[in-house]
C-alpha cells in the first residue's frame, strides 16, 4: 500500500522543522563507542542537509521495515508505519528539547479545553 501525497507532505514538513530547529540529535538509548555517552549527530558535522538527517533517522529507527540488507524507503511502507516513523522522530526530538509547531498548537487546545487558559492567550 502506497502512502498518500497529504501524509508524505506531512512527513517532509516534520523533517524540515526538525532540520531547522535542532542543531544537534542525541539518541539517548543508542551508546557511543567512542566516548562511552549517548550517540549525538550534529549539523554541519555528521549531516548538512535534510536528507541526511531524514537518513540517520531512518538507520536509527530499529522498527522501520526493512528490505534485504537496506532500510524499506518511506514511500513504499504503508500509512501505520509511517505514522510510528513519524512518532519515533517526535519522541527523540522531544527528548532533545524540540517541540514541533503541531504539537504546541495541540498543547495549547488541551490547555482551552482544561480552562487553564483562555483561546485568545497566545
Amino acid at each position: 500500500m502506497k502512502i498518500s501525497d497529504p501524509f508524505n507532505r506531512f512527513y517532509h514538513a516534520i523533517l524540515n522543522e526538525a532540520f531547522t530547529k535542532a542543531r544537534s540529535i542525541s539518541f539517548r538509548q543508542w551508546k557511543d563507542t567512542n566516548t562511552g555517552t549517548c550517540l549525538i549527530f550534529h549539523r554541519g558535522e555528521d549531516y548538512d542537509e535534510m536528507d541526511e538527517l531524514k537518513q540517520i533517522f531512518k538507520l536509527m529507527n530499529i522498527d522501520l521495515p526493512v528490505d534485504g540488507e537496506d532500510k524499506l524507503s518511506t514511500t513504499k511502507v504503508d500509512n501505520k508505519q509511517l505514522a510510528e516513523h513519524i512518532e519515533f522522530i517526535t519522541r527523540i526530538l522531544n527528548e532533545n528539547g524540540v517541540t514541533f509547531n503541531h504539537d504546541d498548537e495541540e498543547w495549547k487546545r488541551l490547555k482551552v479545553e482544561a480552562g487553564i487558559i483562555s483561546k485568545e492567550t497566545k
